[in-house]
């Protein structure tokens, strides 16, 4: 198992401008960007389908994301459209949260918070949160509002 921190891609140095020519991995693979007109998968749900154009149309101006990372993005558009439906069903049957026979939470909801967790992860990856786009250097620290206290938070 190699020691030390995992490497960054050439692409995420040169974003956050510390790419250096005699650091260059030679041998990195190159992938194609994912554009914008690649279909969704036929099974999503409408949340899913909505996530998956906005998240395309947004790259298409900067590519982030590579055919290799087609199936994550999958996989978090569908956990983002499950979780997203089944709080719209919730918020119209709130009897489903709890689980009567066992006093606790229902198995939709647990599922829900599953999904929840695997989009966030999913989401950072992506860097789809503010903190993480200061991180990957999509967004440079001096561009913050110095004022504005829920950022200083994330992004500490």
């Amino acid at each position: 198992m190699p020691a030390g921190r995992p490497r960054k891609p050439t692409a995420q140095k040169k974003l956050q401008g510390t790419n250096q020519k005699c650091r260059e991995n030679k041998n990195e693979p190159k992938y194609d960007p994912l554009k914008k007109g690649t279909p969704p998968p036929n099974y999503f749900n409408k949340y899913s389908e909505e996530l998956w154009k906005n998240l395309l149309t947004e790259w298409d101006k900067n590519p982030i994301a590579e055919v290799t990372d087609y199936f994550a993005l999958e996989m978090m558009c569908f956990n983002f459209g499950f979780w997203k439906d089944t709080a719209e069903k919730l918020s119209k049957n709130p009897g489903l949260l709890e689980n009567e026979s066992h006093g606790g939470l229902s198995a939709t909801v647990q599922q829900m918070n599953k999904c929840f967790s695997n989009c966030e992860k999913l989401m950072s990856r992506f860097g789809l949160t503010p903190s993480d786009r200061v991180r990957l250097g999509l967004i440079k620290k001096d561009d913050i509002d110095p004022d504005d206290e829920k950022m200083k938070e994330l992004i500490k």
